[in-house]
């Protein structure tokens, strides 16, 4: 064995592959993946390179691997020497790096999955696209638009001291009376739509028993509602305004230079994007909200009315996705 260092590596490889078993390593590879020559190979050095090892030493054997040798020609199999065992190897696969990158998507999915808001807005979307399909009329999808509904209660319960918090709270430094008096309208009205929710779910699963006074607190938490969505349509045009003018600052002072690269200018177009994203949401719910009250019937279908509340579940369910992890900064 030792006599191979004289030759060319051409020379070793065939010589020492001219007397190999293939049954071995036939049987090795038969339980994890298919029996071709490179499969065939790869198990065959994992199981002889240590024996290539003890024979010519550690500085001769780490120069010849390094050098090419037998693995060069295989570029897609790579025989990687374990740390912790001199004499140890193991076969890593393109199967490796294609079960992390899916267990990774995997735990952002259970991250996802874990928030509240998130399983309500699925199901909301559930809801939504039932009432779509149904069109008001009995059958199937219209049990469905029920009982989501009714489930989808369950997950608001006591969400209403969020916003109450949020109305007691004080606003922030530099606001103006305007925007401040929205936020705090808007607080105040979704704080009431969710409390009154509340006596609604109470009364379908038979807790609260006066039905007609669940139904006009029904009427007026979707009143309060679309209150809410009005304001939030208000305070978003506002912010829309305000962030295109710092934009507009931002591209006089940067025209002699690649405004890509500022980053600054990049959040202000990010914060665009979602200011933009939100006022679409907060608009079709208004238009939902009022094919929920039936006060355009004939314009505001159910089906209408069903797909705008699809949408705006979407739009929820992208806007509570985890943020990508931050890639870092070349130096």
């Amino acid at each position: 064995m030792c006599s191979l260092l004289s030759r060319t590596k051409s020379e070793r490889w065939n010589l020492m592959t001219r007397n190999a078993n293939p049954q071995p390593a036939a049987r090795h590879a038969s339980s994890r993946f298919p029996f071709t020559r490179d499969n065939y190979l790869s198990c065959y050095w994992t199981l002889e390179l240590p024996k290539l090892k003890s024979c010519w030493g550690p500085a001769t054997f780490q120069r010849y691997i390094s050098g090419g040798g037998s693995v060069a020609p295989f570029q897609r199999i790579r025989v990687a020497l374990r740390p912790s065992s001199s004499a140890s190897f193991k076969v890593r696969t393109p199967m490796t790096s294609t079960l992390d990158a899916t267990r990774a998507e995997l735990a952002l999915l259970v991250l996802y999955l874990n928030k509240a808001e998130a399983r309500d807005k699925i199901c909301r979307a559930i809801q939504y696209g039932s009432k779509f399909l149904s069109n008001g009329k009995p059958g199937t999808a219209q049990n469905v638009d029920k009982t989501t509904s009714l489930a989808r209660k369950v997950f608001r319960l006591f969400k209403f001291v969020n916003d109450l918090h949020a109305l007691i709270s004080p606003p922030s430094p530099g606001s103006s009376l305007p925007v401040i008096l929205l936020g705090k309208s808007k607080n105040a009205l979704l704080s009431t739509f969710l409390f009154l929710d509340q006596i609604v779910w109470a009364s379908r699963t038979g807790i609260y028993k006066n039905k007609e006074r669940a139904e006009v607190l029904g009427r007026i938490s979707l009143y309060c509602w679309m209150g809410s969505s009005a304001c939030t349509t208000l305070l978003e045009l506002g912010e829309l305004g305000r962030i295109s003018a710092a934009i507009t600052k931002l591209e006089k002072e940067l025209k002699q230079v690649d405004r890509s690269k500022d980053e600054q200018y990049c959040n202000k177009i990010k914060q665009l994007n979602q200011r933009q994203l939100s006022l679409i949401k907060a608009s079709m719910d208004f238009v939902v909200a009022i094919g929920l009250l039936q006060l355009a019937p004939k314009k505001i279908t159910p089906r209408v009315t069903g797909a705008l509340g699809f949408v705006t579940s979407l739009i929820s369910c992208y806007q509570l996705l985890p943020a990508p992890p931050a890639r870092e900064k070349k130096a």
